[in-house]
């Protein structure tokens, strides 16, 4: 029998959570990822910030689906926080529908430059969550961390040059 580590293996022709093959897979995969596409350095010597595109490419190779969802914890433990939507991703195996990950995300309408209407500040909770979901589910939390928003004050509108300095 093959020892068990946290990564993804191959089983009936997919991926999925179990042994160290998977593990390599997912190395190869962010790899590949693009500073700027797939993640933000936004502090030198500081973990980057994994984004929506390198979430969905890890999600869409191992065939996991995202649900989101009302995050009511969420929302009764904050609940006097004004105008707070709070969302939970659940990642879904699309082949057995089994849940395999989930993560939470939160944002106020008025925060920052990306929150400006209701339906922003909605879409913002969402990728938080996904985020979230994707880094609790694959073992890249020593790799990326999910807000970029908490290593500092971003302004909207950024890119990223090819030294990974973001350029305003």
């Amino acid at each position: 029998m093959r020892k068990i580590k946290k990564a993804l293996v191959v089983k009936n022709n997919r991926f999925e959570l179990g042994t160290t093959e998977s593990d390599s897979l997912i190395q190869k995969l962010i790899g590949n990822f693009k500073a700027g596409l797939d993640y933000a350095v936004v502090i030198k010597g500081k973990k980057p910030t994994l984004l929506v595109p390198g979430a969905d490419k890890l999600t869409f190779r191992f065939n996991l689906m995202a649900e989101f969802s009302k995050d009511t914890d969420t929302i009764e433990i904050f609940k006097d926080t004004k105008n707070l939507a709070a969302i939970k991703c659940v990642l879904i195996d699309r082949f057995t529908d089994r849940k395999v990950g989930e993560g939470r995300g939160a944002a106020v309408l008025g925060e920052g430059g990306n929150c400006k209407d209701i339906n922003s500040t909605i879409k913002m909770a969402e990728i938080r969550a996904k985020r979230d979901a994707v880094l609790n589910t694959f073992p890249l939390r020593d790799r990326f961390t999910q807000d970029l928003e908490a290593q500092v004050n971003v302004p909207a509108k950024v890119s990223v040059n090819e030294d990974g300095e973001l350029v305003v």
